[in-house]
């Protein structure tokens, strides 16, 4: 879906602050900044307001915290990191963590066929409870044939790659007749303890997975928006994910929200916002609704408003960004691409507060003209090892994923010409 960018901006500078209000439409991202939206920082509480028309929904705002549907004994309190390897001593996934620690992947291959929570457990060390907890947070993966091992791999672990894959020992395994072996090398989530792994198997297990505390803080009944028999709106909070990562489908908005409701049938995903920013999120209650509203996003009848908040002023006006430079004009510009808003917003050198994705890029630059390799001053190196390392050392000094709230808020979604409509609650910086 396109999207076109109506923008009211914020400069820090001077104590003044301007609201962004960017507008998703079906056809080109155009950001232009009323003076109207012009405003300063102030505290209010948080209010939702419902546009809604031609259909009957419900809207809540009851306090109802919503609780994992672990098991009650998960309770058990996760110790301080004290290992010589840094890892935490394992004991359960819950109670959630306040921070996510050190990043840990394993990649093995099954030397003896048995249950995969048995064999995970035996072969990293780990207590069962807490590869049940892994399984059941979907941060257990395998595949009928193991594919290239990674870089750190070990020479042993190379060497246990060889011969399971020898196309020998694949001839004998039934489990792979009448497969290729790119097909045989496509990784499914283990969702089952007590699921058989045979020899040759190969496991991919996210130890430590990608962590939201920020589920266990919300009163998510307060945040539903609308309830219809095909659909729920959310406002959803910042810090949390719209549908889960790759190694957590337990920990996200549509989980909670289903819980929160007390739903039989868990929620679809319809569309994504990045984990940092908050505001009005569709989630489905049929697959089928989920194929409707992703046909509407396709036939660019879905349009969304954001509020951003940036950390300096820009100029009131029509601002119409590409993605490339390109010699045809004017150039649609596609929505849901990564960061988009907040990449576009960047190269305008007006960052989004608290975006520490791209802000200290924009600093950079501007202090160092040249430094960036990406930008538009980046300078002419003598070798291409050269190039490598400053891109390398740039990447490394920036690129932080915000762990908090962003100055971005989609505030406002409507479908099928505004015959259902709705905006989320006034956003955080109001």
């Amino acid at each position: 879906m396109a999207v076109v960018a109506a923008v009211s901006f914020s400069s820090i500078l001077g104590g003044s602050a301007f609201a962004t209000l960017v507008y998703a439409s079906s056809f080109s991202r155009t950001i232009f900044s009323p003076t109207s939206l012009a405003r300063t920082f102030t505290s209010s509480h948080l209010s939702f307001k419902l546009i809604h028309k031609h259909h009957s929904c419900n809207v809540f705002n009851r306090n109802l915290s919503c609780r994992s549907t672990a098991p009650a004994h998960t309770s058990t309190k996760i110790s301080i990191p004290t290992c010589d390897n840094s890892y935490p001593p394992y004991e359960r996934l819950l109670p959630c963590p306040s921070q996510n620690g050190p990043p840990r992947v394993e990649h093995m291959v099954v030397l003896e066929g048995g249950p995969v929570l048995e064999y995970i457990s035996k072969a990293l060390d780990i207590p069962p409870l807490f590869v049940a907890d892994l399984i059941h947070f979907g941060a257990v993966f395998y595949a009928l044939v193991c594919p290239d091992p990674p870089r750190t791999a070990t020479p042993e672990q190379i060497k246990d790659f060889k011969k399971f894959t020898d196309p020998s020992l694949l001839r004998n395994r039934s489990s792979i007749k009448g497969k290729t072996i790119r097909e045989a090398q496509k990784t499914f989530r283990i969702t089952r303890t007590d699921e058989f792994v045979e020899a040759g198997t190969y496991l991919r297990v996210h130890v430590h997975p990608k962590r939201f505390p920020r589920c266990y803080e919300i009163d998510w009944r307060s945040r539903i928006i609308a309830v219809t028999e095909s659909y729920v709106v959310l406002d959803k909070p910042a810090g949390t994910s719209v549908g889960g990562t790759t190694d957590n489908i337990e920990e996200n908005c549509a989980t909670f929200t289903t819980r929160a409701l007390g739903l039989d049938d868990p929620l679809k995903t319809t569309h994504q916002i990045d984990n940092c920013t908050d505001g009005c999120v569709v989630l489905a209650r049929t697959k089928e609704y989920c194929s409707v509203f992703h046909g509407k996003i396709r036939d660019k009848k879905v349009k969304k408003l954001y509020l951003a908040l940036a950390a300096a002023p820009v100029p009131v006006g029509i601002l119409t960004h590409y993605m490339r430079p390109v010699n045809i004009a004017p150039r649609l510009v596609s929505e849901g691409r990564t960061h988009q808003i907040r990449a576009q917003l960047a190269a305008r050198g007006a960052p989004l507060v608290g975006d520490t994705m791209y802000m200290p890029a924009v600093i950079s630059e501007a202090e160092y003209p040249g430094l960036n390799p990406f930008g538009p001053n980046k300078k002419e190196y003598s070798n291409d090892d050269a190039k490598a390392t400053a891109v390398e050392e740039w990447i490394a000094n920036h690129g932080k994923e915000p762990t908090v709230a962003i100055g971005l808020q989609a505030c406002h979604v409507s479908w099928d010409d505004g015959e259902h409509t709705y905006e989320s609650g006034s956003p955080w910086w109001s």
